[in-house]
């Protein structure tokens, strides 16, 4: 099986194409950070930037599903805007779901199964605690496929590279793994 997954952010997202299952070893195929940064350092308008962005993963996702032909894509559930998460008054939260919704439509037009995952589930699955870091994700997504600290850690140690390492983990979660 092979799963495309996205760790949701706003501006910029992780993913990761990851193969495997069940009495395999996961196998690492693509990973990276896709998105579109606002125009005017941040004084974009809220509107015409999500038009931009729903524009912009629409036609995003169509390459990355018609490249990699996963058999199912995965993500993070995103929070509601009264949550912790994104630590603001839920804009980031909607532009996430913005982003994530466009990828979701693209996959339903090619009859591609959605999976979606608690974020405490990922943390519990791949670092075996549900108040793991990104940090803790990070070495736990290594634990499981081992090649990535070679290939990824000169970038997975930055802050704004941690949401490619939380795609794989959410990728691998959806294929079944744990730590």
């Amino acid at each position: 099986m092979r799963v495309l997954a996205l760790d949701p952010g706003a501006a910029r997202m992780g993913w990761a194409v990851i193969e495997g299952g069940k009495g395999q070893q996961a196998t690492w195929i693509a990973s990276g950070i896709a998105g579109l940064d606002r125009e005017r350092a941040d004084n974009e308008k809220y509107q015409p930037y999500r038009l931009r962005l729903i524009e912009y993963w629409a036609l995003a996702s169509g390459p990355f599903l018609d490249t990699y032909t996963p058999d199912f894509v995965a993500n993070e559930i995103i929070p509601p805007a009264t949550g912790r998460a994104f630590k603001s008054n839920g804009v980031q939260g909607q532009l996430a779901a913005t982003a994530i919704t466009a990828l979701h439509t693209m996959a339903a037009a090619r009859n591609i199964q959605i999976k979606q995952f608690g974020a405490t589930s990922i943390k519990k699955a791949i670092a075996g605690d549900s108040e793991a870091t990104k940090v803790g994700v990070r070495n736990g997504v290594y634990a499981l496929i081992p090649e990535l600290k070679d290939m990824k850690h000169h970038l997975w140690t930055k802050k704004e590279w941690m949401d490619e390492s939380d795609a794989c983990a959410t990728a691998l979660v959806a294929l079944g793994y744990k730590a």
